[in-house]
């Protein structure tokens, strides 16, 4: 895989920014309680995981569509969270974007924008010191698991928290 090939990967997998607020309805529907988490499964906020993501994460590994990134790829590529927006850093290249995450999804999910190619539909698990990010290519459906393939055409990321 050519470098800027890795680099655009990357890039795509990884930028987002929040997308526009839904509108508001008039509604004479009166509003339906949110239903309990499923069985086994904890309710956790928005904030709570907003909160675990924050830091420096390293690619620890990746592949587009089946296929892995180089090793001599990986250990260039970092990522650094705060708050709503991070930075992604591959050696001299670093690029700001935004991201919004729904936890109480499953599998959770992530959201981004990457103009001029559109939105990106991403899921994320959090386990640990390790967050791997899904994603499929702008105007595709979410993905549904965080396995990619050729025919699938989704990206992944797993990435470990710095010390």
């Amino acid at each position: 895989m050519k470098k800027s090939a890795i680099i655009s990967f990357c890039l795509f997998a990884l930028v987002g920014c929040k997308p526009p607020a839904p509108q508001p309805t008039q509604s004479t529907e009166p509003v339906q309680p949110v239903p309990p988490p499923a069985p086994g499964r904890p309710q956790v906020e928005e904030k709570d995981d907003l909160a675990k993501i924050q830091g420096t994460w390293r690619l620890e590994r990746g592949d587009s569509a089946g296929v892995p990134i180089p090793p001599n790829e990986v250990e260039k590529i970092s990522i650094v969270y705060k708050q709503q927006s991070y930075v992604f850093i591959e050696g001299d290249v670093r690029e700001e974007v935004g991201f919004t995450i729904d936890p109480k999804q499953n599998p959770k999910t992530m959201d981004g924008v990457r103009k001029p190619k559109g939105v990106s539909l991403k899921i994320y698990k959090l386990e640990g010191d390790t967050l791997t990010v899904c994603s499929a290519l702008p105007g595709q459906p979410r993905p549904t698991s965080f396995n990619t393939n050729k025919d699938n055409r989704w990206e992944m990321l797993v990435l470990k928290r710095s010390k």
